[in-house]
Parts: C-alpha cells; structure tokens; sequence
C-alpha cells in the first residue's frame, strides 16, 4: 500500500518518513502508529469513535468508502459523523525521549480533526529537539 501510494504521486509512508522523520504504520482501518526515527518515540492516532469500523462484514465498495471517510491521514472528504471529527493521540514507547517529553505526550487525549496540522507540528518541533540535545551524539 505504502509503496503504491509513492508512486501514484500521493503521500505515502516513504515520503513521510524521508521529509518529518516518523515510520508510519497503519495498523487496521483507523488506527495508525508512528515512530520518530530520531528518537523511537511511538504513538498512535486513531478516529475517536472506533465503532464506525466494527462491521467487517461490508462489501469492498462499503469497506473502501468507510477507510476514506475515517482515515485520520487526510484532511479531506466526507466525515461520517462526530466520532470521525475527533482524533485520539496515544503514546506506546517512549523510546530515547523518555524523561524529555512534556506531559501532553505522556499520555493519551483526544483533540479535533482540524488542529491536527498543529498537534503534529508540534510533537514534531518537540521531539525533534530532543534528538539534537539529547540523543544526537556530542562532538
């Protein structure tokens, strides 16, 4: 899928590990983890509201339209409701970062579809900076 997405021109797991530094994994519809190379730190986004994703007794064309609707990588498209508009961050390993991260990376919160642009950016700037001051070796 990663691979496909690469060459299709989309943004794919490549890119986004090649130009921000996180390895991305989609785990099953909905539920993507990531990992900051820099540092280990993973942490997962799901759609708040998994139960739109329970029936896995759809056909194809059901499956595919509710993977576009629910997946919390784009910004784009139909919303299937309150639960696809809110986003739930989760940390799993805390890697070369542990001891450095603000408690907002600690620990799990849910936050709006729209501000993930800036969640991100921000995890990023944060952890980022831990690689350089902490994990990157001195010379």
């Amino acid at each position: 899928e990663a691979a496909a997405a690469s060459r299709s021109g989309r943004w794919g797991s490549e890119e986004l590990e090649a130009f921000m530094g996180l390895r991305w994994d989609k785990q099953r519809t909905g539920v993507h983890r990531f990992t900051h190379t820099g540092t280990g730190f993973s942490f997962q986004l799901t759609a708040a509201d998994q139960s739109q994703f329970a029936d896995r007794a759809d056909d194809e064309e059901t499956r595919e339209r509710k993977r576009r609707e629910s997946d919390v990588m784009s910004g784009n498209g139909h919303r299937a409701g309150a639960g696809a508009d809110e986003v739930s961050f989760t940390p799993l390993e805390f890697g070369k970062a542990e001891g450095y991260l603000p408690g907002y990376l600690s620990e799990a919160i849910e936050f709006e579809r729209n501000e993930m642009p800036e969640f991100i950016g921000r995890v990023l700037g944060v952890l980022n900076q831990v690689a350089a001051e902490h994990v990157a070796p001195r010379t």
